[in-house]
Order: structure tokens, then C-alpha cells, then sequence
């Protein structure tokens, strides 16, 4: 391969990565925080998450994006490992569509016809246009961009096929075959990008630089080789993101078993339906083995869900386990799964406030609960300090700031249960009913975070807090009154103003929480 035709190959990899990239970026930026919103109204299951996944990777032309966004949203626990894992499959299947692209119009394509004037476009509406008109722009001229990159990656593969022949590379067989998807693999994980390498092989097999089956061999590589930037993302963050990187590389892994063993049957039936394009032929190939992996890989779906929970158990605290680092660089996200962790911690202090009302003592188990609770308010603020949230987004904003209200009043509930609440909270006849009220409420509220389709008590809430607080604003000066007279100790009468202080504070506590953590803003107290 002379020096001309190697610099025409790695610019044009380049100008399809760049490309790749610009197309990325544009589209997630004008969907902005919609692309969330979508990707997770229509991940109800399943069956929608594939349909989903195949339709965003097609779209965006990146399973890697597709496959980072899919690990941030488990890791901050937005999403179910098996609404996960139908991502993950439709990824694969739909990171196929760039093959179509590349062999039906990029090999095909006049480059001044049609990319050039779509890099023109795109770079005006870059420079003069507004709003998500400006971010389309970016991805306009990115798509022209591939194109001009597949042109010149086909210059120089069609300059290289002089000199290099199939002959040069490993032939068909079984080992042949392996070391083919070995060269596949590690060109995907050096370029960071299936698409790039699948486009390489196709130039190639259209150039004659390599034949059908050798493209073959090496697109099965290329396959397993697209989980390794998902394997690298997934090195330092959540156990639910390991998870995710986990079961790509192992469906794909079998994926690739299922094409290697029914190599020759699948190629027939990419030749066929092709009708002698090779480059074409290679691009069924990947889409015929990726949907025969989830045709053979769906029945046992659940079953193959927890061979990978066994794989990769859960080591991390209940309390911090959405805090995953991979969702920190996803603001949105990040958000979300403090606002899950902040859930989570309202469940354990309601289930232990109920627990000290009712009994007035409190237990080692109460101690470790409130410790706890303690240790992941504690993980929280070290994880906030790395999220920020885009400001122009007032309604991601919004939700920032109304999880840092229901943090703070969390905080405020941990200290108020932990400080001494066994001698504030003491049994005393004339409070009981006032504790019956909070107790049964925090009893709700925990069964309702369990069971998030029961109805949340918002109503209750603010009515318990009112009442507790009018109660004590009625009870206050008749108490005094009687420690006056002399008919209430002292402090027996500050012992039980403090502890109907305290009450009226935790209702108060939870309401304001409640009211952050319930979505849409409405009138507040505070």
C-alpha cells in the first residue's frame, strides 16, 4: 500500500469519525433534554426498549452513544436492567443501518452532487442560525461529511487494491476467519467507532482489496469490538452500569459464536438478497447475524438478565447504589439519580420515624438506619459537586433545585431522628394521638415508595403537617398557662413543649420533601 493511498485511507477514516461525531453531538444537542424524555417514554418494557434502541442508533448513528446514554440512565436507576438490555440489543441491530448507508449511497455517491452542498448548508446554519436550527447544522454538515470521508476511504482502498489482494490477508477457514475478526476488533477498538470500521471493510470488499468472506470475518470482529467503549465506561461507575457493559460484550460474544458457526448459510443469504454487490452483501451479513442473535437470545431474555446479576452481584450500600460516576457527566441524568437516591432515603427514615413514634425507644437497627442515612446524605453532596445542570434548561434546572430542597429537609429529618429522638419522641399520653397522625402518614409514605403505583399521599401530607402545627400553636399557651399555676413541673411542661416542637417539624419536614420530589412546582412553604 504506497504512501498516497495510506493517506487517502486514514483522511478519509478521519473525515468519517469527524463526521460521525458532528452528526452525534448535533442531534443529541437539538434534542436536547426531549432525547431523555423520549428514549425513556418508550422504554416501558422489553419489546419497546429494542424498538427504541434500534430507532436511536439509527438516528444518531452511534451505538457507542446510544450504549453510554443506556449505562448512565440504569446507573442512576431510570431504567430497569431489562428495559437495559432491549436498548442494548436494538443498538446492535440498529448500528447495522450505517452499513446500508455506506454501501447503497456512499459507495455510490457523487461527492459534489450531494455531500458537498450538504457541508455548505449545514456550516451556514452553524454560523447564522439560532436554537436547535444552529445544532442541526452541525448535524447536516456532519452527514456530508461521512460521505466525503467514505469517498476518499474508497480512493485510497481502490489505490491500495494494486498493490494488496486478498492474498495478503489470512484466508477463509476457521482460524483465518478468527484471526480476520481479531484484526476487526482491534481496528473498532482503536478507532473507537464500529461504524468507522465497519465503512473501512466495506471500502475494502468494494475496492477488491479483500473478498466477501474475509469482510465477513472481520465485521464479526467489528461487532464485538463495539462493547469495548462501553466496557470502558463502565470501569469505574455503578454495579447496574457494569452490568449493562457486561451483557453486551456477552451477547455479542454470542452473537458472533451464531455467525461464526453459520457463516456460510448467512452469507447466501446476503448474496442473494444483494444480488452480487459485495459491499451490499457485507452490510445484510451484519444485519441477518445481529437479529438472528435476538431472535435466539429473546425467550431466554430474563434468564440471561440474571446470569449477569449472578456475574456482577451488588456490592455497593442500598442507599448510594444510583450514584453511579458515568451519570455524573450527564446532567439530567445525574439529577434523576439523586432524586432516586433521595427517594430511597425518605423510604428508610419514614420506615424508622413510624418505628420510634410507635414505640418510643430507639433500637441498634434504628441507630444503623439513621447512620446510614447519615453516610449517603454525606455520598450525595460529594457526588452534587460534580454535576452541574445547563441553565438555559429551566425545567432540568428546576428540578435541580427542588432535589437540593428535599435533600436539605431530608438532612434536617436524619438530625431531628438522630438527636436523641427516643427522649423528644417519649411516649406521652396527651401526644399520642399527634404521633398516631405522623406515624401513620410516614407508614404511607414508606408503602408508597415501594409501590410507586399506589397513589402518593401529597394531600395527606400537608393536611397532617397543618394539623400538627396548628395543634401545637393551640396547645403552647395553655400548656405554659398550666405550668403557671403550678399544676405542670416545669420540665415536664418544656419537655413536652419540645417534643410537640419536634413532631410539628417532622411534618412539616416531610411535607416540604414531599412537595420537591413531586414533580411540577406548586405553591410552597418554604
Amino acid at each position: 500500500m504506497n504512501a498516497e493511498a495510506a493517506a487517502a485511507a486514514l483522511g478519509g477514516i478521519g473525515l468519517f469519525l469527524m463526521g460521525m461525531l458532528l452528526v452525534t453531538d448535533g442531534l443529541r444537542a437539538a434534542a436536547g433534554d426531549s432525547l431523555r424524555r423520549t428514549l425513556l417514554r418508550f422504554t416501558g418494557g422489553p419489546l419497546p426498549a429494542f424498538l427504541s434502541g434500534v430507532g436511536l442508533t439509527a438516528l444518531l448513528q452511534s451505538s457507542s452513544a446510544v450504549s453510554l446514554l443506556t449505562i448512565g440512565f440504569v446507573g442512576a436507576g431510570l431504567l430497569g436492567f431489562e428495559q437495559a438490555l432491549g436498548l442494548i440489543l436494538g443498538a446492535n441491530v440498529g448500528t447495522t443501518a450505517t452499513g446500508f448507508i455506506v454501501a447503497l449511497v456512499g459507495l455510490e455517491l457523487k461527492i459534489s452532487v450531494v455531500a458537498l452542498p450538504l457541508i455548505g448548508v449545514g456550516a451556514l446554519m452553524r454560523i447564522f442560525s439560532k436554537g436547535r436550527s444552529r445544532d442541526l447544522g452541525w448535524a447536516l454538515a456532519g452527514f456530508g461529511m461521512i460521505f466525503v470521508g467514505i469517498d476518499s476511504l474508497q480512493q485510497g482502498m481502490q489505490a491500495a487494491a494494486t498493490v494488496v489482494t486478498p492474498a495478503d490477508f489470512p484466508a477463509p477457514g476457521p482460524l483465518g476467519n478468527l484471526a480476520l475478526a481479531g484484526i476487526g476488533l482491534l481496528v473498532t477498538a482503536v478507532m473507537q467507532s464500529s461504524s468507522a470500521a465497519a465503512a473501512t471493510a466495506l471500502s475494502a470488499v468494494h475496492a477488491g482489496t479483500i473478498d466477501v468472506t474475509q469482510a465477513a470475518a472481520m465485521i464479526i470482529g467489528v461487532n464485538v469490538g463495539t462493547t469495548v467503549t462501553a466496557m470502558i465506561a463502565a470501569a469505574g461507575a455503578s454495579v447496574a452500569a457494569k452490568r449493562v457493559a457486561v451483557a453486551h460484550l456477552l451477547f455479542n460474544l454470542v452473537t458472533a459464536g451464531l455467525a461464526f458457526a453459520l457463516l456460510p448459510l448467512f452469507l447466501n443469504i446476503a448474496n442473494t438478497l444483494a444480488e452480487g454487490n459485495a459491499a451490499t452483501a457485507i452490510a445484510v451479513f451484519h444485519a441477518v447475524f445481529n437479529i438472528t442473535g435476538v431472535i435466539v437470545v429473546w425467550p431466554f431474555l430474563r434468564r440471561f438478565a440474571e446470569t449477569v446479576k449472578r456475574l456482577v452481584p451488588e456490592r455497593k450500600p442500598r442507599l448510594t447504589r444510583r450514584l453511579d460516576p458515568t451519570a455524573a457527566r450527564l446532567g439530567a441524568v445525574a439529577v434523576e439519580a439523586v432524586r432516586e437516591t433521595a427517594i430511597d432515603v425518605l423510604h428508610t427514615l419514614s420506615v424508622t420515624g413510624a418505628r420510634l413514634l410507635s414505640s418510643g425507644a430507639v433500637t441498634d437497627a434504628d441507630r444503623d438506619e439513621l447512620s446510614e442515612v447519615r453516610h449517603a446524605l454525606d455520598a450525595v453532596d460529594e457526588y452534587l459537586s460534580a454535576v452541574r445542570t445547563d441553565p438555559l434548561s429551566a425545567e432540568e434546572h428546576e428540578r435541580h433545585v427542588d432535589t437540593m430542597h428535599a435533600l436539605d429537609y431530608l438532612r434536617r429529618m436524619q438530625e431531628l431522628l438522630t438527636d436523641r429522638a427516643e427522649r423528644a419522641l417519649a411516649p406521652d399520653p396527651e401526644l399520642a394521638e399527634a404521633r398516631g397522625w405522623l406515624a401513620s402518614l410516614m407508614n404511607d409514605i414508606a408503602r408508597q415508595a415501594e409501590d410507586p403505583s399506589l397513589p402518593a399521599p401529597i394531600d395527606r401530607v400537608e393536611q397532617v403537617a397543618n394539623l400538627l402545627h396548628e395543634r401545637r400553636q393551640t396547645e403552647r399557651p395553655t400548656l405554659l398557662e398550666r405550668v403557671a399555676r403550678g399544676e405542670l413541673p416545669p420540665a415536664r411542661g418544656s419537655a413536652r413543649l419540645e417534643a410537640g416542637r419536634r413532631l410539628d417539624e417532622l411534618g412539616y419536614y416531610l411535607a416540604r420533601v414531599t412537595d420537591h420530589l413531586s414533580g411540577p412546582r406548586s405553591a410552597r412553604r418554604g
